[in-house]
This record gives structure tokens, sequence and C-alpha cells, in this order.
């Protein structure tokens, strides 16, 4: 999709070639960003995980490349689209926003400007000061959202230990399948917690440790997203506003 980051020009260019021209850009942009859109959509909900938090980041130049021309061509349509899809409050959007906010910056020297980027940094600093206004942490609180997808039982003793503040550990005897099914569970999620198998009796104990980097994390969230938030309001008046302390 790295061409969508180069699509502006195109569409310059036939714009410039009269009212067909710009029909012919108007059709282009529209295709471009329901490809775009229906590859994007997936990705933007679910649990916060190294792939999910990576992938968003690659795409900022082509929405910015896509805003871009669709502000030039005049495409409200698209404009409002774009804008429609950054105001979904998650950190996945955020991270996809803010990419292609900083990304206009970088394309051209009036990328960045009209109502479709406004739109998008006013919705991504709301979301950012909403996220930072939650109560931080407690140091006693051990508590982890569970992941979603399984409703079996082995899973419901999952989520119930995870949901647990005080719980940090558990001992939990179980058959090697139930064992492969929550370590890969814990895995997939990419959960702070540690999973190791005590091979004593029958059946086998599979030894599960919440860690540390349960509040590492956190904390480095709660930094990226005020740098985000800080970055955004210092680059524009639409996200600008009082920062949270």
């Amino acid at each position: 999709m790295d061409w969508l980051g180069r699509i502006a020009p195109l569409c310059a260019a036939l714009v410039a070639t009269g009212s067909d021209g710009r029909a012919t850009a108007h059709r282009v942009l529209e295709h471009a960003w329901d490809l775009f859109a229906d590859k994007v959509r997936p990705w933007l909900t679910g649990p916060s995980t190294s792939s999910r938090d990576t992938w968003p980041i690659g795409l900022g130049r082509p929405l910015a490349g896509i805003l871009t021309a669709a502000t030039e061509t005049e495409s409200a349509g698209v404009i409002d689209e774009a804008v429609r899809l950054g105001r979904n409050t998650t950190d996945q959007t955020a991270l996809l926003v803010v990419s292609a906010l900083r990304a206009a910056k970088e394309i051209s020297a009036s990328s960045g400007q009209g109502p479709g980027f406004d739109g998008l940094a006013a919705g991504c600093a709301e979301h950012l000061r909403a996220a930072l206004a939650r109560p931080r942490r407690a140091r006693g609180d051990w508590s982890i959202e569970p992941p979603v997808g399984c409703d079996c039982q082995l899973c419901e003793t999952l989520a119930a230990f995870l949901r647990d503040q005080a719980s940090r550990s558990l001992e939990w005897p179980l058959a090697k399948a139930g064992r492969a099914h929550i370590r890969s569970r814990i895995d997939a999620a990419e959960l702070p917690v540690r999973h190791q198998t005590r091979r004593q009796g029958r059946p086998y104990t599979l030894v599960l440790a919440k860690t540390e980097a349960l509040f590492d994390t956190e904390r480095l969230t709660r930094e990226h997203r005020q740098a985000d938030l800080t970055w955004i309001t210092e680059n524009w008046t639409a996200g600008s506003d009082v920062l949270p302390n």
C-alpha cells in the first residue's frame, strides 16, 4: 500500500486537466480509500499487542497521502470517512492517526492542512486525554484484562485469576492439552504472565505468575500517550487544549 502515500500528485495532475480529470481523480481516490479502509478496519479493534501496535504505524503515510489528495481535490466524502475512521477510540487507531499526522508534515508543505487533518488531530487528542485522565494503576493492583475469543471453562478460570487484583500466582493441575491451551492464550495476548510446568505428580501443574511487566508496560504506554498528545497540541490548533497533569 506504499503507492497510496504518493497518490496526491497523481490526483492533482488529473484535476489540472479539467472537469473530466477531476471526476477521474475522485473515482481513483474513492477506490483507494475503500482499499485502505477495508485493510485497516480489522486491525483497529482488539487488545494491544506488539503486532497490533506496530502494524498501524506503517500505514500512517498511506493515510496521509489519501487525506492530502482528498483535501486538494475537495473530496468531501473521503475526508468525512477518514475522520470518522480516526475517531474510533482504540489505541491502535491513535497510533495510526499520530503516524499519519507525522507523515503529513513530511510529504509536502501543504500537507497536514485542511478539515480532514484537523478532524484527525482533534479526535486523537480527545482519545489521548481521556486515556491519560484515567486513574493510574495502584501499586498493589495486579488485575489484568483477560483475552477474548474463548469461553471454555479453562479460560473462565484463567480470566478469574487475571481479574483478581490480589492474586499474583496460580498453581493449576492440568493435563497436557489444557496446559497447551492456556499457554497459547497467554502468549497470543502477550500477557505479563510467566508460565512454567512443574513436572511432579499427575497431572503436571501449570504455574502462572504475573510479572512486573504489567506496571512497566502501563508506565511506558502513559509516557508515549503524553508525548503524542504534546506533539499534537504543538502542531495542530484543533488538537490543542489544557494538557493533563
